[in-house]
């Protein structure tokens, strides 16, 4: 599969389909931007937004020419999830007919994500529509199409509740990173953050270091003696090494960590933002999160890729997250999943699948295992132990990939 998104609007005004590759994308969609007439101009405007946005981790680009709905070709991909952005104002015939088609695919495969255009009352909008369609839940954007992109990427790329773990110096920035953390998790995001989040009598390193493996993402509040706490250092150490998404929220005169993805500037009053900075903190973590989520596991992807081609092999994405190993023959090897993250037993489920074809190859499950709890490291090693799954760190599994091949 030469791509790993697709893209596509389709108005009375304009249809556009655009594919894209992007590294460490953990399953295939495509997202559909329509409208009712005379909301043209807000669909385009998201889909400009929309493709700005995956512009900035692609890999490759095509436009496609072909059928947009129905009858594209990513309808035959049995593991793409397809999102629909409606963005209604009425809820006309041609866009209830599109959403009623889309609520037939499978719960797992067909998403659909109704916005509300500005100044409609949602009630009476919801009342006029089927039962079943009425109980969808609604995109909180607020007219706001670079809210509605972050939304959209973040059910259809991301597909799971976004994780953050929230960085900073108690002395400093404790209100800040407070006000973060409630505003965060308004927006559906599941955090830590030390002062609320610990469980008392376990060793704070262990963790710390849990936490922040079970994270795609690290918050940074970069405060002018930043520095000077430790911990903070560690945990940034932590995530340049294990490749996590790092974004930074910077105050006036302080220092800037390397390795941070995106940076914005805060300019605090009395170690708080107000409501509006506030707003556009959210803003800036929730827009970059996604796309930031996707570092650690474009890393094991690039990883076993360059173990493979090392040895003369090569790699082939399969279906959910997983690929072919092979060697210079073209024979296949190994299924690997290259997760990144802690094992979970949806990655043993994938890993098992998707090796049916090569039942006789090894399997392995890259990633960062060793930071798993206990109960879990126990429970994960005995699953792994009867489905001959090999868990491997960076490390092992690109040595492993180079004895293969």
């Amino acid at each position: 599969m030469s791509w790993n998104v697709v893209l596509q609007l389709d108005t009375v005004l304009a249809r556009f389909c655009e594919r894209f590759a992007i590294a460490g994308a953990r399953r295939p969609c495509r997202i559909l931007i329509i409208c009712d007439p005379g909301l043209e101009a807000t669909a385009a405007q998201v889909f400009k937004e929309l493709r700005a946005a995956l512009s900035a981790k692609v890999t490759s680009s095509q436009k496609c020419c072909g059928p947009i709905h129905p009858g594209c070709h990513t309808e035959g991909e049995s593991g793409c999830v397809h999102a629909l952005v409606p963005i209604v104002d009425q809820a006309g015939p041609a866009v209830v007919a599109a959403i009623a088609g889309w609520m037939s695919k499978s719960p797992d495969r067909g998403l659909v994500l109704p916005a509300i255009a500005r100044g409609v009352d949602p009630t009476l909008l919801l009342a006029a529509l089927p039962t079943k369609m009425a109980r969808l839940q609604l995109v909180p954007w607020g007219g706001d199409p670079r809210r509605l992109v972050s939304i959209a990427l973040q059910r259809a790329l991301y597909g799971e509740r976004p994780r953050l773990f929230i960085s900073y110096r108690r002395k400093e920035s404790q209100r800040m990173a407070d006000q973060l953390f409630d505003a965060m998790s308004r927006r559906g995001f599941q955090l830590f953050l030390d002062r609320f989040s610990g469980t008392a009598g376990r060793p704070f390193p262990q963790e710390i270091a849990e936490e922040l493996a079970e994270r795609d993402v690290v918050v940074l509040i970069e405060t002018p003696n930043i520095l000077h706490s430790r911990w903070t250092k560690w945990e940034v150490a932590f995530a340049l090494r294990y490749r996590l998404g790092l974004l930074a929220l910077h105050w006036p005169s302080a220092p800037m960590f390397p390795g941070v993805a995106h940076r914005r500037m805060v300019v605090p009053q009395n170690g708080e933002l107000t409501q509006a900075d506030l707003a556009s903190a959210a803003n800036f973590i929730e827009r970059e999160h996604t796309l930031a989520a996707l570092t650690r596991t474009a890393f094991y992807e690039t990883l076993i890729d360059q173990a493979a081609k090392t040895k003369g092999g090569g790699t082939e994405p399969l279906a959910e997250a997983t690929w072919a190993i092979r060697d210079a023959h073209g024979t296949q090897v190994a299924t690997v999943a290259p997760a990144g993250r802690p094992a979970r037993l949806g990655d043993a489920r994938l890993l098992a699948l998707a090796s049916v074809l090569a039942p006789k190859c090894p399997m392995i499950l890259a990633g960062q295992h060793r930071h798993l709890p206990t109960g879990a490291q126990m429970d994960m090693t005995w699953l792994a132990s009867i489905l001959n799954i090999e868990l491997l760190g960076h490390v092992d599994a690109y040595a492993r990939i180079m004895s293969l091949v």
